[in-house]
């Protein structure tokens, strides 16, 4: 059987991300009801993360999701009911404190994964082809991308952005004691006050820097403790995080091309593939697909106008090894240049 801890950990980082299915959630409710040596581990991840000051859970207001306090609330309350009464850990058995305890913990990971909103937080969300800026409640900008999308929380203590979905510049307003933080797959951002850019696609984050000194590190505070224990950019840098690996190699990149979707052109510099047609899929209305997974880990630098994106199946074909090739009405599949055209 897989080490509890191990498990928590894992399922400690789903939540952290906002991202459980109606599954999911209904996976952790039982396994938090497996054994008290499940909750203990899933409570000691809450406790070193806010031995480390990442999460501030008396600070972030919350919002009662409906799927939590219905159907998933009355399999957990049967769940929990039934392993309890049914004598699967009988030196429980005699305290009603047990039941509450694992309810209340499973009831508010829940929660947390619902993502916090209310007075103090915000959800911010852009269409396809949308460009939108936003003023934070401390003074800090927001500017998303297409198709992109978060979750914003400011409080006394807090400042945290959820990316889920896109692309967001942030130009934050320093408060050395109020650190700013910004989460995306397994990769989370401190800064005191900056301008940086957060790419979040399928597979990967890519953190950039315009001005300042940017702290990239991983999400997982046990992972932290045994990789490096930050990557430090400065105005210029980039690095990227493959989701589940460790960081690339910092490299470097003209400040200017940072922010450059901003003014409507889009910028690459040895950029995959994959992340290229996830971030045009966001600007445009026609659909591109990669007819292979090889494809996605070729790299593109090129610079084109979001207004001209019409011309982008030329110029794929023309700079990288693929064949570009309308499937029906605004959709396109780029294939290995090597296959025949109609395959």
């Amino acid at each position: 059987m897989e080490n509890p801890e191990v498990q928590a950990r894992e399922w400690f980082m789903r939540v952290q991300s906002g991202e459980l299915s109606d599954q999911q959630q209904e996976a952790l409710a039982d396994w938090l009801c497996e054994s008290p040596e499940n909750v203990a581990a899933y409570q000691h991840c809450e406790a070193v993360w806010e031995q480390l000051g990442r999460l501030d859970a008396a600070e972030m207001p919350v919002e009662r999701d409906d799927r939590a306090e219905g159907a998933l609330w009355q399999r957990l309350l049967s769940a929990a009911g039934a392993r309890f009464n049914g004598g699967f850990f009988p030196g429980w058995r005699t305290s009603g404190f047990a039941l509450a305890s694992i309810i209340a913990l499973v009831f508010g990971v829940l929660l947390w994964n619902g993502q916090p909103t209310g007075p103090d937080a915000l959800k911010f969300e852009t269409s396809i082809g949308e460009v939108a800026t936003y003023q934070l409640d401390d003074g800090s900008e927001l500017t998303l991308g297409a198709r992109s999308r978060v979750r914003v929380v400011m409080s006394e203590s807090v400042r945290r952005v959820d990316v889920q979905a896109g692309r967001g510049y942030f130009d934050v307003v320093s408060d050395p004691a109020r650190p700013f933080h910004v989460y995306a797959h397994d990769a989370r951002v401190e800064v005191v006050g900056t301008q940086f850019d957060v790419l979040r696609t399928e597979r990967r984050v890519t953190v950039s820097v315009r001005e300042g000194i940017v702290d990239v590190l991983a999400a997982d505070p046990d992972q932290v403790a045994a990789e490096q224990p930050s990557v430090t950019l400065r105005a210029g840098n980039r690095v990227t995080r493959v989701r589940h690996e460790t960081f690339s190699a910092i490299d470097t990149l003209p400040e200017e091309d940072i922010s450059a979707w901003r003014q409507g052109r889009l910028v690459y510099h040895r950029a995959s593939l994959d992340d290229v047609v996830d971030e045009l899929n966001r600007y445009s209305s026609d659909r591109f697909t990669l007819a292979s997974p090889d494809l996605g880990d070729i790299e593109l630098t090129a610079s084109f106008q979001i207004d001209q994106l019409d011309a982008l199946p030329e110029l794929l074909s023309k700079t990288l090894p693929v064949r570009v090739q309308e499937e029906s009405d605004g959709h396109y599949i780029v294939f290995p240049a090597s296959v025949p055209y109609g395959s």
